[in-house]
């Protein structure tokens, strides 16, 4: 359903369902942000796009974590 077009330098973010929309973002997290936001926004049911950045975002609190507590909080 939404696809992202990554360069070097920015993401086009791409619905193939809606083919009057698209979006422009300079790095990774805007582009899923942006992606998530027209998911929510114009295909409720769907959970694609959230899903996976919910994911990801789980697994940086954990590493963020593990590392904190192999450091002894400092």
């Amino acid at each position: 359903m939404i696809t992202f077009d990554r360069s070097d330098r920015y993401t086009l973010i791409v619905c193939d369902q809606c083919p009057h929309w698209h979006a422009f973002a300079w790095d990774r997290a805007a582009a899923e942000r942006r992606a998530a936001a027209h998911e929510e926004s114009c295909h409720p049911g769907v959970r694609v796009i959230r899903s996976r950045s919910a994911s990801r975002d789980t697994t940086r609190r954990a590493r963020a974590q593990s590392a904190q507590c192999d450091t002894g909080g400092r």
